[in-house]
């Protein structure tokens, strides 16, 4: 592309109409040469499941035939895979047992806090004043707020619109206020950071102090691992019954789990371990890379000489 365009804009003054000419001439070649090279790689590119990397990246550091119960714990959902490993030689070879997943992780751990710390003092559970009637402030709009995915979705001209007019019949003006100055001026990535950093600070002290300044929201408190593991208890009962679920779907028992792998970020928080701990004892759990064993994995399976047992299955197959 460069070449193409080192002509004109070399010009002192270069023609906007003859540049624009050459950006599409340089990118038309740049899309075809991509094309080329994806057409000559087309034999050599394999689909995995990305949960494939994990079991693989643990298993090239088991010694002996292994039951493993793999938990990727990660942003938006927690996956559990029930495993059989059998070690031939400097090679080891799985046969998936079963599977189950939640829709529970990292994000939930976020809005519980959000919902808890920060909403409460934007107008969460306020109310405001319809005709002559008293009514509660819509839950919709903090539900919204407090997942990140969600938040960009209260900055329409719509959504701006009703949470104006509720500032204006609201018996917290003031909170709603802050709101609507948080959505305008995008600072839902400074509250997640903060979020996500008092989450972090959680899982090795019992205590933090989660501070937070963004405009006319002031926000120093402190948060306790007992008040957080109040807050995800719900969430933590969900982890539970899925890996029950799992063990009683495929007629496996606690004993039979010779080893269990946790990997991801919300396996460092002491309410997730310890539904581990409980039911396999500490002796048997096993940490990996937890932000990187997925990488790791699947790149040591595209070593592999027969990549079959670890390919992406269709439906119909």
């Amino acid at each position: 592309m460069r070449d193409g365009l080192e002509p004109v804009c070399h010009q002192s003054r270069p023609d906007p109409l003859a540049l624009r000419g050459r950006l599409g001439v340089s990118f038309a070649r740049f899309l075809g040469g991509t094309r080329s090279l994806l057409h000559g790689l087309k034999s050599k590119v394999h689909s995995y499941p990305e949960i494939s990397g994990n079991p693989y990246y643990y298993a090239q550091r088991l010694k002996s035939d292994a039951l493993v119960l793999v938990c990727d714990f990660g942003g938006g959902t927690s996956d559990f895979s029930l495993i059989r490993f059998e070690r031939r030689g400097t090679r080891a070879s799985a046969t998936p047992i079963g599977h189950a997943g939640v829709a529970v992780a990292g994000d939930n751990f976020d809005y519980r806090i959000i919902d808890a710390v920060v909403s409460p003092l934007l107008g969460k559970g306020t109310q405001f004043k319809s005709f002559d009637k008293i009514l509660p402030i819509p839950q919709h709009y903090h539900a919204s707020f407090a997942r990140w995915h969600q938040l960009a979705m209260l900055k329409t001209p719509e959504h701006i619109r009703e949470l104006e007019s509720l500032q204006r019949t609201s018996l917290s003006p003031d909170k709603i206020a802050k709101f609507v100055e948080i959505i305008r001026n995008d600072w839902g990535f400074n509250i997640y950071r903060a979020v996500s950093d008092a989450k972090v600070r959680l899982s090795s002290v019992p205590t933090t102090n989660f501070v937070l300044r963004l405009g006319e929201l002031d926000i120093e408190q402190e948060i306790s691992r007992q008040d957080f593991e109040r807050w995800i208890a719900h969430d933590i009962a969900r982890i539970e019954q899925t890996v029950d679920q799992l063990l009683q779907r495929e007629s496996v028992s606690v004993d039979e789990i010779d080893r269990v792998f946790l990997t991801g970020g919300s396996s460092f928080i002491p309410a997730v371990r310890s539904v581990f701990e409980t039911r396999f004892g500490v002796d048997r759990l096993a940490d990996g890379e937890h932000f990187q064993s997925v990488a790791f994995g699947l790149a040591l399976i595209g070593l592999e000489d027969d990549v079959g047992p670890w390919l992406a299955q269709s439906p119909s197959s």
